[in-house]
C-alpha cells in the first residue's frame, strides 16, 4: 500500500508525514480517494480471511485443534476473529455521521443535540448554555425593564384611583339586579363622578344611567348624556342600538312638544274662560295624523369634546315610512308626532279649562292605550292617571297603573298612593304604616311625609301632624320642588297644632305669587279651615280628598 492507515476518532487519517500537507494542497483530495480505495480492498481482504478463519475454526473444533496458520504464523481462530472484528465494525469514510432528530436539536444553534442530561425539556446544547450564561445583557434590556416597571407602577396607581369608582359600579349592578333602581342610579352617578367624566372609561356606566333616566321620564337629560358620551359612529354599533333608539324617541317627543306649544303656548297662565278649548283641542287632535321632519339619529351626535348642547334629531320606533332627504350632509327623516304626548297635552288642556274629570280621564286612558303593553313612556301619564283613579276610589284601576312602577322597588309613588287610598277609606293606621315604609326608603321625600301628616291630622294627633308636615315642607324646599299641596297641608297642620305664626307666614308667601300668577289664589278650603268654617275631615275625606 502507498501509505499506512491508522484509526482516528472513529475514522481513518493519513500518516503523520502525509498529514502535514497544507489545507489548500490540491493533491489532498486525490490522496483521500486513493486511501479510501485501499481501505475498501483491505476490508474485503479481511472479510475473506475472516470467512476462511471461521471455516477452519469449525473444522478444528471438530478435531480438537482451533489453531490456524496465517501469513507464516500460527494463531487460533478465536484470536483472529477478535483482531478482525474491530476493523469489520469500523465505519467507512464514505458513511455519513449519525443524523440528530429535529426535536433533539438545540434551539439556539440548531446544530448540536440538546443536553437532556439537564432534563428532558432542556432546550439547549451544553455549549450554547454555557455561552448564554456568560453573554452580557444589552442596555436595551435594561431600558425595556425600566419601561415595564414604570408601566406597572402606573397601572397600580390607576387601580388605586379607580378602586372607588369600580366599587360604586359593582354596587350599582347589585342594586339593579335587586330592582333598586334609585340606589343603582346614585351608585352609577358616583362612579362617573369619581372617574372625572372620562368618556373612554365611563361609557359602560353611562348606558345604565341613561336607561334608568329614560324610564323615569328624564328624556332630555338622557339624550344629552348620550350626545356627550357617544359619537355618531359609536351609536351605529349593535350594542348601542338601544341608546340610539332612546335618542330617536326623545327627538320625536321634543318635536311634538314644540308643535303643541305653538298651538296652546299663548294661552298658558290665562283665565280658563278665555281659552278657546274646542278650537285648540281640534288642532291637537289633528296632530295625530301629521308628520314632521327631524334629523337622523347618528347625524345629531357630536364628538366627545362638545358641550352637550345638540339639536334634537332622532327617529322614533313609531317612525312610519317614510322618506329620507339629504341637506348639507344631514339626513332628514319624516316621522309622525308622538301620540302618547299629544293625548297627554289634551288632558292638560282639559285641566286648564276646568273640564270634567271624566274628560280628563278619557285623554289619559287614550295616552295609556297609545303607549302599548310595553308602557315605555308611562312616566308621561301614569301619575296623573293614578290620581284620577284615586279620586274615583277605583282601587282596581289604581293598582293596574301602580304595577307600571314594579321595575323599581324603591319607587315611592305606589306607597303614598296606596296610603292616600287607605286614608280615604278611613284606615289611618295603614296609611301611616305605608308612609313610614316610604320614608325608610327615602327620608328626603316630601309627599310621603305630607300624606302621613294628613293621617295624623285626621287621627287628632296634631303634634305629629305638624312635625310631619314641617318635614315635608322643608324637604320640598330643599329639593326645589315645593308643591302647593305641601304648602296647604303645612298651613292646615300648623294651624291645628296652634303654630299660627308658621301658618300665616306660609300663607303670606303664597299670596305673593298672585303678582306673578294672576289666576292664582289660595283655595277656599284652606281659607275656610283657618276661619274655622271647614274641617280637616271635609277637606281630606270628602270629594277628591285633596286641596
Amino acid at each position: 500500500m502507498p501509505c499506512a492507515a491508522r484509526r482516528y476518532k472513529g475514522g481513518f487519517a493519513l500518516d503523520d508525514k502525509k498529514g502535514t500537507a497544507p489545507l489548500d494542497n490540491p493533491d489532498i483530495g486525490s490522496q483521500e480517494e486513493k486511501s479510501s480505495g485501499e481501505l475498501e480492498k483491505l476490508k474485503n481482504l479481511f472479510r475473506s480471511e475472516l470467512k476462511k478463519a471461521r471455516e477452519e475454526a469449525e473444522k478444528n473444533s471438530a478435531g480438537g485443534d482451533d489453531s490456524v496458520e496465517h501469513d507464516g504464523s500460527v494463531e487460533t481462530g478465536q484470536q483472529l476473529i477478535q483482531d478482525v472484528e474491530p476493523i469489520e465494525n469500523a465505519p467507512s469514510a464514505e458513511e455519513p455521521a449519525e443524523e440528530i432528530p429535529e426535536d433533539m436539536l438545540c434551539e439556539c444553534c440548531g446544530e448540536k443535540a440538546r443536553n437532556i442530561s439537564r432534563g428532558e425539556d432542556f432546550r439547549y446544547c451544553e455549549d450554547c448554555y454555557t455561552a448564554m450564561k456568560k453573554y452580557p445583557y444589552s442596555w436595551r434590556y435594561f431600558l425595556l425593564a425600566a419601561a415595564f416597571i414604570v408601566a406597572m407602577v402606573f397601572s397600580v396607581w390607576n387601580f388605586i384611583l379607580d378602586s372607588d369608582s369600580y366599587s360604586y359600579y359593582k354596587q350599582g349592578l347589585a342594586y339593579e339586579k335587586q330592582a333598586k333602581l334609585s340606589s343603582a342610579y346614585d351608585m352609577y352617578s358616583k362612579a362617573t363622578s369619581t372617574l372625572g367624566f372620562d368618556v373612554s372609561r365611563t361609557q359602560n356606566i353611562t348606558r345604565h344611567i341613561v336607561k334608568i333616566g329614560f324610564m323615569w321620564g328624564r328624556y332630555t337629560e338622557a339624550s344629552s348624556i348620550i350626545s356627550s358620551q357617544f359619537n355618531a359612529a359609536e351609536l351605529k354599533f349593535p350594542h348601542n342600538k338601544e341608546l340610539a333608539l332612546m335618542r330617536q324617541d326623545e327627538a320625536v317627543i321634543s318635536a311634538t312638544n314644540q308643535a303643541v306649544y305653538e298651538i296652546i303656548g299663548a294661552y298658558v297662565n290665562t283665565e280658563p274662560s278665555t281659552i278657546p278649548y274646542d278650537e285648540l283641542n281640534a288642532k291637537l287632535e289633528a296632530m295625530l295624523n301629521q308628520t314632521t321632519q327631524i334629523e337622523e339619529a347618528t347625524d345629531q351626535t357630536h364628538d366627545h369634546n362638545h358641550d352637550g348642547d345638540t339639536a334634537e334629531g332622532h327617529a322614533s320606533e313609531t317612525t312610519t315610512a317614510a322618506q329620507t332627504e339629504h341637506s348639507d350632509d344631514v339626513e332628514m327623516i319624516t316621522v309622525e308626532y308622538n301620540d302618547v304626548l299629544i293625548r297627554y297635552r289634551q288632558y292638560e288642556l282639559a285641566v286648564m279649562c276646568g273640564k270634567d274629570s271624566s274628560v280628563q280621564r278619557s285623554f289619559l286612558e287614550k295616552a295609556r292605550e297609545a303607549d302599548g303593553d310595553g308602557h315605555k313612556l308611562f312616566a308621561i301619564y301614569s301619575y296623573d292617571l293614578a290620581v284620577i283613579y284615586l279620586e274615583a276610589r277605583d282601587e282596581a284601576a289604581l293598582n293596574s297603573v301602580l304595577e307600571m312602577y314594579d321595575a323599581n322597588t324603591e319607587e315611592l309613588v305606589p306607597l303614598y298612593m296606596k296610603a292616600n287610598l287607605a286614608r280615604l277609606k278611613g284606615d289611618f293606621n295603614s296609611a301611616i304604616a305605608l308612609c313610614e315604609k316610604a320614608n325608610e326608603i327615602n327620608s328626603d321625600n316630601y309627599e310621603a311625609y305630607r300624606q302621613m301628616a294628613v293621617a295624623y291630622l285626621l287621627q287628632g294627633n296634631y303634634a305629629k301632624a305638624y312635625a310631619s308636615a314641617r318635614t315635608a315642607y322643608e324637604n320640598g324646599g330643599n329639593a326645589n320642588n315645593l308643591t302647593f299641596a305641601t304648602c296647604y297641608t303645612y298651613i292646615i297642620c300648623a294651624q291645628a297644632n296652634g303654630s299660627t305664626a308658621d301658618a300665616q307666614e306660609c300663607k303670606s308667601q303664597l299670596e305673593s305669587y298672585s303678582a306673578m300668577l294672576p289666576s292664582y289664589k289660595i283655595p277656599d278650603e284652606v281659607t275656610g279651615y283657618l276661619n274655622g268654617t271647614v274641617t280637616a275631615a271635609q277637606i281630606y275625606l270628602e270629594g277628591n280628598g285633596e286641596v
